[in-house]
């Protein structure tokens, strides 16, 4: 008798085990796309976060470099140095020096400077400069106050050859540089 009971027994819980296996298999899946989903989603926004710090980043060490050659430009300026334009290519970095009006006073390197530009308020900083877009890596835009991060862009760079850049870049240096 005993051993008549647990055939039983078991029976039933493969019976309930089946019933309950047929039932669920639509709210699993359902679970699992939502789930997959939202873990898409976060990485996601958690890449493009991270692309943002860096270009954050990577703008106020420029800035940095940038406020450093501006003020040895405005005190040689100041003292009416002619070497000012050695000081400068001394130290090593492609520059433009425009006016207050926007116009080219000095060049140094390529200028890839787009026409395109807006105020961008450097995070850390609190101060409000004047980026342009990049005529050949263009990317890395001004909007909102903030850099934004063209997706479609930077994956077309990520896969260009080194070679098609090289010759967007020749192709500005043969053309306006203003």
């Amino acid at each position: 008798m005993t051993i008549w009971g647990s055939r039983m027994s078991k029976s039933k819980s493969e019976k309930t085990y089946r019933k309950i296996k047929k039932l669920h298999i639509w709210a699993t899946l359902v679970q699992f796309v939502l789930i997959a989903a939202a873990l898409a989603l976060v990485f996601a926004f958690a890449v493009q976060y991270i692309a943002l710090y860096a270009i954050d980043s990577k703008m106020a060490s420029e800035y940095e470099k940038i406020s450093y050659m501006a003020r040895i430009y405005e005190n040689a300026l100041k003292n009416n140095d002619e070497n000012i334009y050695n000081l400068l290519v001394e130290e090593g970095h492609d520059y433009v020096i425009l006016n207050a009006n926007g116009e080219l006073l000095h060049l140094n390197g390529v200028n890839t400077r787009g026409e395109e530009s807006g105020v961008v308020t450097l995070p850390g900083y609190g101060e409000e400069i004047t980026v342009y877009r990049d005529r050949v890596r263009g990317f890395v835009y001004p909007k909102n106050k903030k850099l934004a991060l063209d997706f479609k862009h930077f994956r077309e760079w990520m896969s260009d050859e080194d070679s098609e850049t090289e010759t967007n870049i020749e192709n500005v240096v043969m053309g306006d540089n203003g």
